[in-house]
């Protein structure tokens, strides 16, 4: 289970009006059919916090969730690399001046 949601892994659950309602597989693709969004959850470990920061082989620096938590608490750190990345294509303000 995630430790933060508490959804087991590998189950199906159906997303609406911000109700999240934990389905069997078949009841997950007619939701699909429907429109609905159904989703499988799918867990794995993560670093409380972030490697560069922390112990990376400390067993307490781990924590187990599932995919759309993990990208929740990685959130800051996803947009940082994308900044970062943006702006290594970007030309020098000092060369576009000149």
């Amino acid at each position: 289970r995630c430790e933060r949601c508490s959804l087991p892994n590998g189950a199906w659950v159906v997303r609406e009006n911000g109700r999240t309602v934990e389905v069997t597989e078949k009841d997950a693709a007619a939701a699909k059919v429907r429109g609905l969004r159904a989703v499988k959850i799918q867990c794995g470990c993560c670093h409380r916090v972030p490697v560069p920061q922390g112990d990376m082989y400390s067993l307490s620096n781990l924590i187990w969730l599932c995919r759309g938590d993990h990208l929740r608490m990685d959130r800051a750190l996803h947009k940082r690399t994308r900044q970062a990345n943006k702006d290594r294509t970007r030309p020098l303000l000092a060369e576009a001046c000149a």
